[in-house]
Protein backbone atom coordinates (compact mmCIF):
# COMPACT_ATOMS: atom_id res chain seq x y z
CA UNK A 1 0.00 0.00 0.00
CA UNK A 2 1.36 3.36 -0.92
CA UNK A 3 1.53 6.73 1.11
CA UNK A 4 -1.59 8.14 -0.65
CA UNK A 5 -3.54 5.08 0.16
CA UNK A 6 -2.64 5.29 3.89
CA UNK A 7 -3.04 8.85 4.19
CA UNK A 8 -6.80 8.32 2.46
CA UNK A 9 -7.68 5.47 5.30
CA UNK A 10 -6.50 7.93 7.62
CA UNK A 11 -8.51 10.69 6.53
CA UNK A 12 -11.65 8.13 6.22
CA UNK A 13 -11.19 6.69 9.80
CA UNK A 14 -10.96 10.03 11.40
CA UNK A 15 -14.18 11.32 9.35
CA UNK A 16 -15.70 8.03 10.39
CA UNK A 17 -15.01 8.81 14.04
CA UNK A 18 -15.81 12.35 13.82
CA UNK A 19 -19.54 11.64 12.22
CA UNK A 20 -20.03 8.52 15.49
CA UNK A 21 -18.28 9.91 17.97
CA UNK A 22 -20.38 7.71 20.72
CA UNK A 23 -19.17 4.64 18.82
CA UNK A 24 -15.33 5.88 18.61
CA UNK A 25 -14.37 2.80 20.20
CA UNK A 26 -15.70 0.59 17.72
CA UNK A 27 -14.94 2.19 15.20
CA UNK A 28 -11.23 2.19 16.21
CA UNK A 29 -10.96 -1.43 16.88
CA UNK A 30 -12.45 -2.12 13.21
CA UNK A 31 -9.68 -0.41 11.72
CA UNK A 32 -6.88 -1.41 14.31
CA UNK A 33 -4.22 -2.07 11.88
CA UNK A 34 -4.10 1.38 10.76
CA UNK A 35 -3.36 2.94 14.08
CA UNK A 36 -0.12 4.44 14.34
CA UNK A 37 2.02 7.40 14.96
CA UNK A 38 0.94 8.81 11.42
CA UNK A 39 -2.57 8.29 12.49
CA UNK A 40 -1.76 10.13 15.71
CA UNK A 41 -0.05 13.27 13.99
CA UNK A 42 -3.16 13.57 11.43
CA UNK A 43 -5.27 13.95 14.49
CA UNK A 44 -3.08 16.30 16.19
CA UNK A 45 -3.11 18.66 12.62
CA UNK A 46 -7.17 18.36 12.95
CA UNK A 47 -7.36 19.18 16.31
CA UNK A 48 -4.84 22.40 16.38
CA UNK A 49 -6.73 23.47 13.71
CA UNK A 50 -9.72 22.94 15.24
CA UNK A 51 -8.60 25.21 17.93
CA UNK A 52 -7.89 27.89 15.99
CA UNK A 53 -11.07 27.70 14.26
CA UNK A 54 -12.60 28.24 17.79
CA UNK A 55 -14.17 24.58 18.18
CA UNK A 56 -12.18 24.18 21.29
CA UNK A 57 -14.63 21.13 22.11
CA UNK A 58 -13.63 18.93 18.87
CA UNK A 59 -10.02 20.06 19.52
CA UNK A 60 -10.03 18.90 23.56
CA UNK A 61 -12.07 15.34 21.77
CA UNK A 62 -9.22 14.75 19.49
CA UNK A 63 -6.27 15.79 21.80
CA UNK A 64 -7.88 13.40 25.09
CA UNK A 65 -8.26 11.01 21.93
CA UNK A 66 -5.06 11.13 20.94
CA UNK A 67 -3.37 10.67 24.27
CA UNK A 68 -5.33 7.67 25.12
CA UNK A 69 -4.33 6.06 21.63
CA UNK A 70 -1.26 7.02 22.03
CA UNK A 71 -1.17 5.89 25.35
CA UNK A 72 -2.28 2.50 23.95
CA UNK A 73 0.18 2.44 21.18
CA UNK A 74 3.04 3.28 23.19
CA UNK A 75 3.11 6.64 21.31
CA UNK A 76 3.62 10.19 22.91
CA UNK A 77 1.69 12.44 21.43
CA UNK A 78 3.24 15.64 23.03
CA UNK A 79 5.98 16.06 20.42
CA UNK A 80 3.37 16.35 17.38
CA UNK A 81 1.32 18.88 19.58
CA UNK A 82 4.09 21.12 19.92
CA UNK A 83 5.23 20.50 16.25
CA UNK A 84 1.35 21.28 15.64
CA UNK A 85 1.13 24.39 16.94
CA UNK A 86 4.56 25.68 15.26
CA UNK A 87 4.45 27.28 11.71
CA UNK A 88 6.39 25.49 9.60
CA UNK A 89 7.98 27.16 6.60
CA UNK A 90 5.55 27.88 3.38
CA UNK A 91 8.52 27.65 1.15
CA UNK A 92 8.83 24.19 2.56
CA UNK A 93 5.62 23.14 1.94
CA UNK A 94 4.95 24.79 -1.42
CA UNK A 95 8.36 22.74 -2.71
CA UNK A 96 6.75 19.56 -1.22
CA UNK A 97 3.85 19.54 -2.75
CA UNK A 98 4.95 21.07 -5.69
CA UNK A 99 7.44 17.80 -6.09
CA UNK A 100 4.95 15.77 -5.13
CA UNK A 101 2.32 17.12 -8.67
CA UNK A 102 5.12 17.24 -10.97
CA UNK A 103 6.80 13.72 -10.07
CA UNK A 104 2.92 12.96 -10.47
CA UNK A 105 1.80 14.96 -13.21
CA UNK A 106 -1.71 14.76 -13.90
CA UNK A 107 -2.52 12.49 -11.43
CA UNK A 108 -5.35 13.74 -9.12
CA UNK A 109 -5.54 13.45 -5.01
CA UNK A 110 -1.35 12.79 -4.91
CA UNK A 111 -0.94 15.92 -3.12
CA UNK A 112 -3.41 14.96 -0.57
CA UNK A 113 -1.06 13.96 1.93
CA UNK A 114 1.38 16.96 1.69
CA UNK A 115 -1.79 19.13 2.05
CA UNK A 116 -2.97 16.83 4.84
CA UNK A 117 0.65 16.86 6.11
CA UNK A 118 0.57 21.02 6.17
CA UNK A 119 -2.68 21.74 6.16
CA UNK A 120 -2.63 24.52 8.67
CA UNK A 121 -0.81 26.12 6.04
CA UNK A 122 -3.53 26.20 3.71
CA UNK A 123 -4.52 29.96 3.40
CA UNK A 124 -4.52 33.23 1.55
CA UNK A 125 -0.64 33.07 2.33
CA UNK A 126 -0.17 30.35 0.33
CA UNK A 127 -2.54 31.10 -2.29
CA UNK A 128 -0.35 34.47 -2.78
CA UNK A 129 3.09 32.29 -3.24
CA UNK A 130 1.77 29.89 -5.60
CA UNK A 131 0.49 32.47 -7.66
CA UNK A 132 3.85 34.80 -7.05
CA UNK A 133 6.02 31.65 -7.88
CA UNK A 134 3.94 30.78 -10.96
CA UNK A 135 4.53 34.29 -12.60
CA UNK A 136 7.86 34.42 -11.22
CA UNK A 137 9.22 31.21 -13.17
CA UNK A 138 6.67 31.61 -16.19
CA UNK A 139 8.32 34.94 -16.43
CA UNK A 140 11.85 33.59 -16.17
CA UNK A 141 10.72 29.97 -18.19
CA UNK A 142 8.39 31.48 -21.23
CA UNK A 143 9.39 27.94 -22.86
CA UNK A 144 7.84 26.21 -19.78
CA UNK A 145 4.90 28.22 -19.48
CA UNK A 146 2.51 25.62 -20.14
CA UNK A 147 3.94 23.06 -18.47
CA UNK A 148 4.06 25.36 -15.21
CA UNK A 149 0.55 26.45 -15.68
CA UNK A 150 -1.12 22.52 -16.80
CA UNK A 151 1.15 21.65 -13.07
CA UNK A 152 -0.85 24.89 -11.29
CA UNK A 153 -4.18 23.54 -12.43
CA UNK A 154 -3.74 20.21 -11.24
CA UNK A 155 -2.71 21.34 -8.21
CA UNK A 156 -5.79 23.76 -7.81
CA UNK A 157 -8.11 20.79 -8.60
CA UNK A 158 -6.48 18.86 -5.63
CA UNK A 159 -6.83 21.80 -3.47
CA UNK A 160 -10.44 22.37 -4.43
CA UNK A 161 -11.06 19.12 -3.73
CA UNK A 162 -8.62 18.52 -0.25
CA UNK A 163 -10.93 17.04 2.39
CA UNK A 164 -9.41 18.66 5.33
CA UNK A 165 -8.64 22.39 6.17
CA UNK A 166 -10.62 25.40 6.09
CA UNK A 167 -13.14 24.70 2.91
CA UNK A 168 -13.14 28.51 1.87
CA UNK A 169 -9.23 28.94 2.90
CA UNK A 170 -9.23 26.00 -0.12
CA UNK A 171 -10.76 27.45 -2.21
CA UNK A 172 -9.91 31.07 -2.03
CA UNK A 173 -6.90 29.37 -2.92
CA UNK A 174 -8.27 27.65 -5.68
CA UNK A 175 -9.51 30.64 -7.31
CA UNK A 176 -6.34 32.64 -6.80
CA UNK A 177 -4.57 30.32 -8.53
CA UNK A 178 -7.06 29.74 -11.67
CA UNK A 179 -6.78 33.69 -11.68
CA UNK A 180 -3.47 33.59 -12.22
CA UNK A 181 -3.30 30.81 -14.63
CA UNK A 182 -5.70 32.79 -16.78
Amino acid sequence: MNQEQRQQQYIQLLQMVLDDPQNTNEILLSQEEILDQDFLKLMVSVAVEAQENGRDDLAEFLVDLGQQLGEALGIDITPSLMESRENPDYGAFLQEVLTVALQNYGQMGVTFPVLAKYQQLLDENFGRLICNRLIETCQANPEAKDSLIGLVENLMVDISDFPLGRRWDNLEIAIMGYQTVL
